[in-house]
């Protein structure tokens, strides 16, 4: 295995050829891109002159802007991989400078995988979060060297703020970002950091108006650990309790057998909240919560495996089928359209949106033949949890406590992800599997960080 001893613009210029082929590679060969389950639901509204903050404002008019109104989408598929690209590039760059040593041949296996070329042509608000927070991670190296920043990096910080701000995962992990500069005694970052995000949210409120998110879709949590508890005739509920859940739904349709793991949310992001019943939902929420502690804590473990690491939950449910005693196909279907897995086979109905050159069609199979290997796999390559703790190691036995400073952003997503996330999906935890993937890469022991 090639290993490059100390960094150098050299080992850069290779670095820069291998992403631009990956680009290449993976923008034919995933043209014009592919549209998840978010995206394709946004577009439809743009295309009905409807908008919706189910994904944050900025997310909506990112998307639509850069897909024209929900009709062309080769041009954001493009733009959101190329970013994905640099970031990852600028983190390893940060990453190089920071370490002895850096394997070349990984970093090559990485940046050509599906995990990186497929999810990166994939229209979903997470990976632009994804984005944002690998180029804060790797201003966070910078400032851990002592290095000076210039007005480059203030745009880039600028630039990473916005990205991130598109997912509710992405605003979380700056919350994290922000606890970082704080334990790091930067002040002053700090204080420009929390007033960016604050006129940027005015701003974006009154400039790019959107239909305020539904209040169903505030709910899936709690609807969903309701949900999941009342599948079980020992949990604890009060015939009144019941009685107000009827005013959602028959009662049979609380009450029948359902997994915890996908308990209808779907269904709970089109209810309509209104102002009088959302204090009787959570009423009753936290009703049960007093009275069946032990089975809300299951609910959320069931729910979170994709972001607990090993010990604490086991892997998520696979993307594929993978009961060998079952017909072939059996759920897949089913399964690939519920979940995206590591990454995302279908296409949903992306050709309705813009058509894919025929040549183009054949070049896809030599991309989706290693995705399906992926996903069969997905909940090892899919599980956020375990690449924490994977990351954790290597920077721990690198860096030490310090080195654990970078992924502290990170757990507290994870930590919000336990609490709040509607699915296991791999999606959610894509920065943890990044960062681990990427730090595999990292061969002996880094420079030294300054004192704080």
């Amino acid at each position: 295995m090639k290993i490059r001893k100390t960094f150098s613009w050299g080992v850069l210029d290779k670095v820069t050829r291998l992403e631009f082929a990956s680009f290449f590679v993976y923008f034919l060969g995933q043209f014009p891109g592919r549209v998840g389950a978010d995206a394709g639901t946004a577009m439809q509204l743009m295309r009905d002159n409807q908008s919706s903050a189910n994904w944050t404002q900025i997310y909506f008019w990112f998307l639509k802007l850069l897909t024209f109104n929900g009709s062309y989408i080769a041009v954001a598929a493009g733009f959101g991989y190329a970013c994905f690209l640099f970031s990852i590039h600028y983190l390893i760059r940060n990453i190089w400078k920071s370490s002895n040593s850096f394997s070349l041949t990984t970093y090559a296996i990485v940046i050509f995988s599906p995990l990186v070329g497929v999810y990166g042509m994939t229209l979903d608000h997470n990976l632009q979060s994804t984005t944002g927070s690998l180029i804060l991670s790797g201003l966070l190296l910078k400032l851990f060297r002592g290095e000076q920043t210039t007005r480059a990096d203030g745009l880039l910080f600028v630039f990473a703020l916005v990205l991130s701000s598109m997912s509710i995962i992405g605003i979380v992990t700056l919350l994290g970002f922000f606890l970082v500069l704080l334990l790091i005694r930067q002040p002053i970052k700090l204080v420009a950091s929390v007033t960016i995000i604050a006129v940027s949210i005015v701003l974006v409120g009154h400039l790019l108006p959107v239909t305020p998110r539904s209040t169903g879709f505030k709910y899936i949590t709690v609807l969903s650990d309701i949900r999941c508890l009342l599948s079980n005739e020992n949990v604890k509920i009060s015939q009144a309790d019941l009685a107000n859940l009827e005013n959602f739904g028959p009662l049979n349709s609380w009450k029948d057998p359902v997994s915890c793991v996908i308990p209808d949310s779907g269904e709970f992001a089109r209810l309509t909240i209104t102002s009088e019943n959302e204090k009787l939902i959570r009423d009753v929420w936290l009703r049960l919560f007093r009275d069946n502690p032990r089975y809300i804590l299951l609910a959320h473990l069931q729910r979170s495996s994709v972001a607990l690491p090993p010990g604490l939950s086991g892997p998520q449910p696979n993307a594929y089928e993978t009961d060998l005693l079952l017909p072939l196909g059996t759920n897949t279907p089913r399964w690939l359209h519920v979940w995206d897995g590591v990454v995302d086979d279908s296409r949903y109905q992306t050709e309705e949106i813009q058509p894919q050159p025929a040549v183009l069609k054949y070049a896809q199979y030599l991309i989706i033949f290693p995705s399906i290997i992926l996903n069969y796999n997905s909940h090892i390559w899919g599980w956020g949890g375990l690449w924490l703790l994977i990351s954790s190691i290597i920077l721990f036995r690198n860096w030490g406590r310090k080195g654990i400073l970078l992924l502290v952003p990170v757990m507290v997503s994870h930590a919000f992800l336990f609490l709040m996330i509607p699915t296991p999906n791999s999606r959610y935890t894509y920065l943890s599997i990044t960062l681990g993937l990427l730090l595999l890469s990292v061969r002996k022991k880094p420079t030294v960080f300054r004192s704080w």
